[in-house]
Order: structure tokens, then sequence, then C-alpha cells
């Protein structure tokens, strides 16, 4: 990593500090899980969300996309979704099925990204599919914080099918970088 450019000038800091703002967030989501104090719940809900669109929208407005928040925004996505998954699995209805899945493919993703920056020298960003998933994640995690016992199954299956969806696509990009030896740049473009 060029840390030179990371502390550039030109790029702000605001993405960044959001992102890490989220990672910090990480043990009072878990802690208000396990209070059960909703209201608290709701409260790191919405701010984790607002910093999760304000540090990506700051970052294309301030021209300021870094080596830093290309890593500091996923691991930040996966380990607020895997937190808040642990705890809702141990003090909620959580399934552990569903438990394992977001775990596993948040842990296969950030390995290939990892084999991703060891082959190419490049740090892979978030598709599209992915950012969707973690929403739907946010949405089934809130209907399991509120106990909608009805939108159970519902909310399971939705979880479920876009895991699968994003788990294909990331599938498909590494097979065209690792099998077909497709370059990330070719792909980006």
């Amino acid at each position: 990593m060029n840390v030179s450019s990371e502390f550039s000038p030109k790029i702000s800091p605001l993405p960044n500090i959001l992102s890490a703002m989220r990672i910090f967030l990480s043990p009072f989501v878990f802690f208000s899980i396990k209070s059960d104090n909703i209201p608290l719940i709701f409260a790191l809900a919405i701010t984790a969300i607002i910093s999760d669109f304000l540090d990506g929208y700051f970052a294309r407005k301030l021209n300021s996309i870094s080596k830093t928040g290309k890593i500091l925004d996923p691991l930040a996505d996966k380990l607020l979704v895997g937190v808040a998954a642990i705890a809702l699995t141990i003090y909620g209805d959580l399934p552990v099925l569903l438990l394992v899945l977001i775990l596993t493919r948040d842990f296969i993703i950030a390995m290939v990204g990892l084999m991703i920056i060891k082959k190419e020298n490049v740090i892979p960003v978030s598709n599209v599919l992915g950012k969707i998933t973690v929403n739907v994640f946010s949405i089934v995690l809130i209907v399991y914080v509120l106990r909608l016992n009805i939108f159970y199954e519902f909310a399971f299956w939705f979880a479920v099918i876009f895991l699968v969806i994003s788990s294909a696509s990331y599938l498909v990009y590494s097979l065209k970088i690792f099998v077909f030896k497709t370059g990330i740049n070719q792909l980006d473009n």
C-alpha cells in the first residue's frame, strides 16, 4: 500500500472515519441485542445505515476513494452483520443455519479478496449484488430483532436467495481471475 497516497491532502479522511465508526459500533450492537434494548438497537442501526451511505457518498463526491476505504467499508459491513447475526442467534431466534451461511459467505469473500490482492496487487471492490445482499441481511436481522414471527420463514428464504445469488456472482468473478486468468483490470472495464 502506498502510504503517502493514503494521507495525501487531496484525499479526505471523512469516508474512512465513517467506516471506522461503523466498526466501533459493533460491540454496542452486540450488547444492545443481548440486553434486548430495542430503541438502542434501532439508533445504532440507523447510525450504521446512514454512515454506510455517507461514507460511499463522500468518497465519490470528494474524490476520496482510497485503498484503506476499499478495505474498511466492506469490513465494517461484514463485522456489523456478523456481530448482529451472532447476537441474534445466541439471544434471539435467528436460525443457526442462517448464521453459518452468513459467516461462511463473508469469510470466503474475504479470503478470495485477499487472494486477489496477492495475485493482482489490486484491492477488489464490492459488487452491486454484494451491497444489496448486505442490505437484505440488515432487513432480515431487523425482522428477527422485532420478533416478527410471521415473517421469519419469508425472511430466512429471502436472505438465503440473496446469499446464493451474490455468492454465485462472486464465484463467477473469482473464476474469471483464477481459472480463466482474466486480470482484474480487464473485469472492471
